[in-house]
């Protein structure tokens, strides 16, 4: 029986915390979060784990004076001290939304759809003290259709994300993991997705707003401004340039009908 802490939060974090409740041969010990709807799929964590959701410098401590088997982390936007990075001797890894070194940072799927990306995956890396820059020990990989959207890229990747954790825990348990360095020049970092950052305007083509729509489905909402007020865009359609017909917003090269909106009032999160 191996002993896990785990670091996480949100969903990518509830996928992977629910993963490893399930992994044969598996204790997890320790559980480090800042929000507790990480935990509303997996109950039975709480009653044989100790749970922390005060992040401070102490909440690691019970990692290091009781050191698990390993640490896994996933979903965890906060940044690592370096004194706790150093001081683990044992495997700590992060679960990361992409196939490394490209696309670091908070949001991989946003960014994967926003750039068009043909291939995506899962990678399993260590802890370093640059952002998703340790060494990868396990990928998955997979193709992204044109027609993904932000919900079946996280199916996709919450799929490969088990399946590759399994590996993980395999390798431990004989151990047998071993780390190959992220080829720097390839490395590309994208920063937090910030929602007024992406909202719809006349410089925009109608695939500009198709990909944006798919990007953020299910996770952001899609933004535009109707008479002076920001909405957020909950059905649209497309019309020729010269349809007036509806209250829409001109596009380069057509009509962004808003057929169902509210108005937008963004959480202290955005």
């Amino acid at each position: 029986m191996s002993d896990i802490a785990f670091i996480g939060a949100g969903p990518w974090g509830a996928v992977l915390l629910e993963a490893l409740a399930f992994q044969p041969d598996i204790q997890v010990r320790f559980v480090l979060t800042d929000r507790c709807e990480t935990f509303d799929r997996v109950p039975s964590i709480r009653d044989r784990s100790v749970v922390s959701y005060f992040v401070s410098d102490r909440a690691y401590t019970p990692i290091l004076d009781r050191p698990p088997d390993a640490i896994v982390m996933a979903g965890w936007r906060r940044k690592i001290p370096s004194w706790v990075i150093n001081a683990l001797v044992v495997p700590f890894v992060n679960v990361h939304a992409s196939l490394l070194p490209e696309f670091r940072g908070p949001d991989p799927i946003v960014r994967q759809l926003l750039h068009h990306a043909a291939k995506g995956g899962v990678s399993i890396h260590r802890v370093a003290e640059g952002w998703d820059s340790g060494p990868v020990c396990v990928q998955n990989e997979f193709r992204i259709e044109p027609a993904d959207t932000n919900r079946s890229l996280f199916v996709k990747a919450s799929r490969g994300a088990i399946h590759a954790l399994g590996v993980f825990i395999e390798r431990l348990q004989r151990n047998t993991l071993c780390y190959t360095p992220q080829d720097e020049q390839k490395g590309s970092y994208y920063g937090r997705i910030r929602v007024h950052d992406w909202i719809i305007h006349e410089a925009m083509s109608v695939d500009d707003v198709v990909t944006i729509a798919k990007a953020f489905a299910g996770q952001y909402p899609l933004l535009a401004r109707r008479n002076g007020c920001l909405v957020h865009v909950l059905d649209f359609t497309f019309a020729a340039p010269g349809n007036t017909r509806h209250e829409s917003i001109t596009l380069r090269d057509g009509r962004l009908v808003i057929r169902k909106c509210t108005t937008w009032r963004p959480g202290p999160a955005m």
